[in-house]
């Protein structure tokens, strides 16, 4: 619900428009009918009340009672299979090869992990269905596998800057520098994090060098 909600108060994150106050005034009212829709505490309406509830108290009742067939019907359906599942995300896949960039994704998706690394080893270890599927395991092996990979491109980013020295001697100053600041900040991140966090914190390092 709080992703609906911030798109319907902030159309602008995704669409090219330039919200004016009334029309923001307006989302507002919009996006707190949305939330008061799906939310089953009852508020009571006073004087004190304010205003922008006041707008839909008569229909709130409609809404919610609308939202509540919404999820029973949901509830009702068939489950989906794992199986089928896998076929439709697969299918979806395909069908926008071209218009996704799988790398820029998978690296975005890994910053997130990386971050909350420790939060989310423990949710796994906690959680038999993901206990079953050794995702713990799993995201193991891929924070080490990262690890490493980036280990080693960091020698390598140093090794061409040596050779654009030998190739730019004009530049061996502003080169130097950035070799300078490179290793400076590679020397701070092992100090200040932990192993599983340090291929995310070089990751950030190489993409603004």
């Amino acid at each position: 619900m709080r992703f609906w909600v911030n798109i319907l108060r902030n159309p602008h994150f995704i669409f090219d428009v330039h919200v004016t106050e009334v029309v923001d005034a307006s989302l507002h009212v919009i996006s707190q009918t949305f939330m008061d829709a799906c939310t089953k505490t009852e508020h009571k309406l006073s004087r004190e009340s304010p205003s922008n509830k006041l707008l839909y108290a008569k229909e709130i009742s409609t809404y919610k009672k609308n939202v509540d067939d919404y999820y029973r019907g949901i509830r009702q359906m068939v489950p989906v299979s794992d199986q089928d599942m896998n076929t439709h995300l697969a299918e979806v896949s395909r069908q926008h090869t071209d218009k996704l960039n799988s790398q820029v994704a998978l690296h975005q998706l890994y910053q997130y992990a990386s971050k909350y690394y420790d939060v989310i080893i423990q949710s796994l270890d906690e959680d038999p269905a993901a206990q079953n599927k050794q995702l713990t395991l799993r995201l193991q092996q891929i924070a080490a596998a990262l690890e490493n990979k980036f280990q080693c491109r960091s020698e390598a980013e140093l090794l061409w800057e040596e050779r654009k020295i030998k190739m730019f001697p004009n530049t061996k100053k502003q080169i130097g520098r950035v070799k300078e600041e490179f290793r400076r900040e590679e020397g701070e991140r092992y100090a200040s994090v932990s192993s599983q966090h340090r291929s995310s914190r070089l990751m950030r390092g190489f993409m603004t060098i």
